[in-house]
């Protein structure tokens, strides 16, 4: 912590990675908005990583399972949202494979479908189709999945 010269910038970052899971890459914009210069964006940034208040693996554990838990996201969301966040592409995968089981994962996305297929029941069944195709792949469900555990509702 020998270049930082703003003790209360370093109080800030702390109450910042303390509030709730951070990656680096939100540490480092927030730095930026702060206007810290690069040589403090970098000794902050260490300082916090060496006192372990901020985490990428913990951040992207804690992004799966809250966008799938309360959002009712996807993998393919997930992932795009995570890689975003330069998040490392194994580091997704580790916390996807950690927080999302198959099963459960399925299920949901037959709940989802079923409730959009619900809210379209005056309309023809191919517009429906083709309605709740694009709502469950904008949520980040891919279409295969989609075709697979769904496709033969509409068939």
């Amino acid at each position: 912590m020998d270049k930082i010269d703003n003790p209360r910038l370093v109080q800030a970052m702390i109450r910042y990675c303390k509030y709730q899971q951070r990656c680096e890459s939100e540490v480092r914009e927030k730095l930026h908005l702060t206007r810290a210069s690069p040589e403090e964006t970098e000794a902050i940034t260490a300082f916090l990583k060496r006192e372990n208040l901020f985490n990428d693996q913990r951040y992207a554990e804690a992004v799966v399972a809250g966008k799938h838990n309360q959002l009712d996201w996807g993998k393919s969301k997930i992932i795009h949202f995570l890689h975003q966040k330069n998040i490392d592409p194994e580091t997704i995968q580790a916390a996807i494979q950690a927080k999302i089981d198959d099963n459960e994962y399925n299920q949901r996305l037959i709940k989802i479908a079923e409730k959009k297929i619900e809210t379209l029941k005056s309309d023809p069944k191919d517009i429906i189709k083709r309605k709740v195709y694009i709502y469950l792949t904008g949520k980040g469900y891919a279409y295969h999945t989609i075709d697979q555990l769904i496709g033969e509702q509409f068939k």
